[in-house]
């Protein structure tokens, strides 16, 4: 009776093993990034929720700090030799970040301060807004939030007019010698975004320009012909986005003719012994 437990106990182990041989199906997954070069995709600004936060301020001088023209906060100032700096006739130039797509470009202002030695005076029908220029048409695209630019962007708090000395009826803004004043400001919750290119990392793709109109005044009291001043700050393609591949399927092994030939071998195995059993 032991020696027939022992035979069935050998059989339903025999069984045990084939089945899980007949099951034995594995797959060898690689990843296709480990072997091949990135590739470069342009995606929609829809398919993605997150984003990066940048905040500038391109001079970054309080009111009543006096400093140079050029002193811009986080930019580097470059020659405007660049050929989208002639087009779009800079008075300074700024090399900007590169940005990638998705990124956005938010919180920003300019200020201006008055190098001379006596007064300038600017007139409020003589300013325009901020514009972001796209360097490269259709194989670039930047999204504007919002759209209209007069909703985009407004006058800062620091500039505040005053009815012409001259009763002209214009509204102006005397600005005192080596004084400092925060000109244009973004609404809090605008940005610029990019949402795609095809340009290569720090090749320039966008151009911020911020123009400014003034009037200077001599000893006299006289007052010139009207200043143009445009400062540019130029955003260049960031990194290249990658895109995300999942671990590719290369190979499936099956064994179930194997397998099959095990359980049958198992299943005459069982029927032998359980004959012997009888007959014992």
């Amino acid at each position: 009776m032991i020696t027939t437990k022992k035979y069935i106990g050998l059989a339903i182990a025999i069984s045990l093993i084939s089945v899980n041989a007949f099951a034995e199906t594995w797959s060898i997954l690689v990843d296709p990034l480990d072997s091949e070069a990135p590739v470069e995709v342009s995606a929609s600004w829809s398919e993605v929720t997150a984003a990066w936060t940048e905040e500038t301020d391109l001079n970054a001088a309080t009111p009543e700090v006096m400093v140079p023209t050029w002193a811009v906060s986080n930019y580097e100032k470059v020659a405007c030799d660049k050929e989208f700096f002639i087009q779009n006739t800079c008075s300074e130039c700024f090399a900007g970040w590169n940005k990638n797509i998705w990124e956005k470009i938010t919180s920003l202002n300019d200020s201006w301060t008055n190098p001379n030695t006596t007064e300038q005076i600017i007139y409020s029908d003589e300013q325009t807004f901020p514009e972001l220029v796209n360097l490269w048409g259709d194989t670039t695209k930047w999204l504007t939030s919002p759209e209209d630019n007069t909703k985009f962007w407004k006058i800062s708090q620091e500039i505040i007019w005053n009815d012409s000395k001259t009763g002209s009826g214009r509204q102006e803004f005397l600005l005192e010698w080596g004084k400092t004043v925060n000109l244009y400001e973004s609404d809090l919750w605008a940005t610029y975004t990019v949402d795609s290119t095809d340009k290569k990392e720090w090749e320039a793709i966008g151009l911020l320009k911020f123009p400014l109109a003034y009037h200077n005044i001599d000893a006299t009291w006289k007052e010139w012909e009207k200043m143009n001043h445009t400062e540019c700050v130029a955003y260049y393609a960031g990194t290249p986005v990658v895109a995300p591949v999942a671990p590719a399927e290369v190979t499936k092994v099956k064994t179930w003719p194997q397998s099959l030939i095990l359980i049958l071998m198992a299943l005459i195995l069982s029927f032998f012994f359980l004959r012997l059993r009888k007959k014992a």
